[in-house]
């Protein structure tokens, strides 16, 4: 057990120091603030369309942040960051290399997934931190819609994006799997760049958005009730979601199927 914690560790390691040859990190923060910067500009230039008075302007703000990160970002970050971590392997034909290493399949398959999830959480976090600061930022300039007046909910927020995550690991373990399995980076961009469309404009269609994994961060927006939500005055309510359980498993299969084949890849 200590062998195999020591061996995935070490591969852990060597994937992150990896990323410093990559612009991915940069990519991460970039992506992780570009919502809350084009909902903060909208809001301090055109806050009147947004604001009403006498309820907290958060709500309506977290809810144009995150209709923003999950209908146009969140995806295809996922896909660019997938694709990132896999191909520098397909491209320098490292894979043989790799298996040649003392090292347990499974640290070296796995050691890349976390590595991947790991950015998403990343570019998440640094979005929950933007848009907090984008929110108290427009209060202290726009003192007149009352942003400071009331609560941020900074928990409740952190709560909403723990469920996107959530939401967006099917799809992060889908792309994973296309890349791993395709060593022309064009078919899995290409693969999740054509699921991104179709899941905007499916997403209202519950028949099909929860059976679609590309749907399903875009699925916790659409379905939200951020009035409600962000009501200090109300207990916060918010479970696992459908769409987020379906996620779940999404992740749970096609982990499971990714590690089969690389199991018995016979690479040359």
């Amino acid at each position: 057990m200590n062998l195999a914690i020591s061996e995935f560790s070490r591969s852990v390691t060597a994937e992150v120091y990896k990323l410093k040859r990559t612009p991915i990190l940069w990519i991460s923060i970039i992506g992780g603030m570009t919502s809350a910067i084009i909902v903060f500009l909208m809001f301090l230039i055109l806050i009147d369309e947004f604001v009403n008075f006498n309820q907290t302007p958060w709500a309506e703000y977290y809810q144009i942040c995150h209709g923003l990160l999950t209908n146009f970002l969140l995806v295809p970050y996922i896909v660019l960051a997938s694709s990132t971590i896999i191909q520098a392997e397909h491209n320098s034909n490292a894979w043989k290399y790799l298996y040649a290493l003392p090292l347990n399949k499974s640290s070296v398959y796995f050691s890349k997934m976390l590595v991947t999830i790991a950015l998403i959480a990343m570019a998440l976090a640094i979005f929950w931190v933007a848009s907090l600061m984008g929110g108290y930022i427009i209060g202290y300039f726009r003192p007149e819609y009352e942003f400071l007046d009331y609560s941020a909910a900074p928990f409740r927020w952190l709560s909403v994006i723990f469920h996107t995550f959530i939401a967006s690991l099917g799809v992060a373990a889908l792309q994973y799997w296309f890349n791993i399995r395709w060593k022309n980076y064009i078919i899995p961009i290409s693969i999740g760049l054509l699921g991104f469309i179709f899941a905007v404009l499916v997403v209202g269609e519950d028949r099909i958005a929860l059976y679609f994994p590309y749907c399903y961060p875009m699925h916790i927006a659409e379905k939200m009730d951020y009035a409600k939500t962000f009501d200090v005055a109300n207990p916060m309510t918010m479970g696992i979601s459908k769409a987020e359980w379906n996620s779940l498993i999404v992740f749970a299969v096609f982990s499971v199927i990714g590690f089969y084949e690389q199991k018995i890849r016979n690479v040359k």
